[in-house]
């Protein structure tokens, strides 16, 4: 056998391995399996520990006290659930948390003896693999209408990496009654992004999809309400691009259904809003949070009577805190930059101090150059005003979150419907280009470095935050970030390696 049949027999099996693993990643039960194996990766390290699916987390009544108290007709919960997190008000106590809380643990309300029952840890779980399996989901979208090559093979594999190793998925790992929040959230704003997206590859949004995204979003909304607003302006958008492309009045005509559908869901969060606050557009009143009522907090509600709940102000200390976190860093006679204004704007800031172009950079490649190719009119999106309504309509809920009075390192699950949507857009872009022909070795090395260290800022970031105290950081750790991790660690390890009485 001479040296070129050789190599032609070489690169016809290394051409059907290629597309054997991309075959592999556009079948359902191959996704089932990962989904199932790194939910448990998932539930492993989220459990830090505890071996029972039960364990008990702080505040972690509260939603069970939440759907005991709405099968009474009330929309207060029990002092004794929801402790240091109470809202008080004529006499009762009240969670700013959605309704959608209280209605998961409503089987635990019909079985004899699980109603204080606490299911953090469970909901977690499911909501992590929920969020994944539309992740997925999405992936296996963008590879049905891609073409066989080294290229395609390359790009499965490196998002699959991604999106299993990295991100939302992993660098959030802590148990908590705030994670569960917000893990649903993004288990949400996934399943939107998988909608949204098909409509986009296939340039067509039929009705009933369109009543299905509106059905996420309505969830959103009474979940958590950020994540609501920007799947709600997307929708929005989106129904109005949908409008004026209609070829019909009576197409147009039909588009009402899905706003109908947004509108119910929107007056169940604006009921809620009234029975807890007197005021059905208010989702949270802080004049009525009983940490600021108490001896030495009398300047949260100073700042609430100056700034307001939410204020352009803190937009650009917003933007550091998500995007590029200087603010971490010492300067001369102070632990964190920008300290000052930090401690006037905002009544919290948390850490660990993170950044998306590290923890996600592949992500966040993808979506840049989906948008530079979009403003160069190359997109291969046949319709890409839908695509620029339903980015802007999601980037809604992060500006809520730039001029909010609290930074919290979990907030950013809320940046990531609009960031994976935009990733999506951007390798169904790398796929029509690279595809077949492969994706180069200079491209090929950069996308490869991206991921791991993804993967590895992820994983850091996620052990970071376990060990990280609730609180804003010059108070935690007044030393400031590196000084305050250093012992949080020693201090970690010290009691692992402690003997158990």
């Amino acid at each position: 056998m001479n040296h070129q049949t050789s190599a032609t027999l070489w690169h016809s099996r290394h051409d059907r391995d290629s597309s054997g693993i991309v075959s592999v990643l556009r079948r359902r039960w191959a996704l089932a399996v990962l989904t199932v194996i790194f939910t448990a990766y998932y539930a492993f390290v989220l459990a830090a520990g505890h071996v029972t699916p039960f364990p008990a987390v702080p505040l972690g009544l509260t939603f069970n006290s939440m759907m005991d108290h709405m099968l009474q007709g009330r929309f207060d919960v029990d002092p004794d659930a929801v402790q240091f997190e109470a809202f008080l008000r004529d006499g009762n106590a009240y969670t700013y948390w959605g309704v959608f809380f209280g209605l998961l643990r409503l089987p635990l309300m019909l079985i004899p003896g699980a109603r204080n029952l606490d299911v953090t840890f469970l909901s977690s779980v499911v909501a992590l693999g929920l969020g994944l399996w539309a992740q997925l989901l999405a992936l296996r979208l963008v590879l049905e209408k891609a073409a066989d090559g080294p290229g395609t093979r390359f790009l499965a594999v490196m998002m699959t990496v991604v999106l299993l190793l990295s991100g939302a998925q992993v660098a959030f790992l802590r148990l908590s009654i705030y994670q569960e929040v917000c893990f649903w959230g993004l288990a949400i704003g996934a399943g939107f992004v998988l909608l949204a997206l098909r409509g986009l590859i296939e340039a067509h949004f039929p009705l009933a999809r369109l009543i299905a995204m509106a059905v996420l979003a309505g969830l959103a909304l009474n979940a958590r309400v950020s994540c609501g607003v920007g799947l709600y302006g997307a929708l929005g958008l989106l129904v109005l691009v949908e409008a004026y492309l209609a070829p019909s009045w009576r197409a147009r005509f039909a588009l009402i259904a899905p706003l109908v559908v947004l509108g119910l869901f929107a007056a169940v969060a604006l009921g809620v809003n009234y029975e807890r606050w007197g005021d059905p557009l208010v989702f949270q009143d802080y004049r009525h949070y009983g940490v600021n009522l108490e001896a030495g907090h009398a300047e949260s509600l100073a700042r609430l009577d100056k700034y307001g709940l939410f204020n352009v102000l803190r937009a650009p200390f917003g933007l550091i805190y998500y995007f590029f976190p200087i603010w971490a860093a010492p300067t001369a006679g102070a632990p964190y930059m920008f300290l000052g204004p930090l401690r006037q704007l905002f009544d919290l800031c948390e850490g660990p101090p993170s950044t998306f172009f590290v923890t996600d950079p592949v992500l966040v490649g993808l979506f840049v150059w989906f948008v530079w190719r979009a403003v160069r009119g190359r997109s291969h999106i046949a319709r890409p005003v839908s695509a620029a309504a339903l980015l802007i309509g999601l980037s809604l809920a992060g500006l809520i979150l730039l001029c909010a009075p609290a930074m919290c390192y979990r907030y950013r699950l809320d940046f990531y419907p609009l960031l994976l949507l935009g990733a999506y857009l951007g390798l169904n872009e790398a796929t029509k280009l690279y595809g077949e022909k492969g994706i180069g070795a200079l491209r090929g090395a950069v996308l490869g470095l991206a991921a791991l260290v993804g993967v590895v800022a992820s994983h850091g970031e996620m052990a970071l935050y376990k060990v990280t105290p609730l609180g804003s950081v010059w108070r935690v750790f007044p030393d400031g970030v590196v000084a305050g991790y250093r012992n949080a660690l020693h201090d970690k390890m010290k009691s692992m390696q402690s003997p158990h009485p």
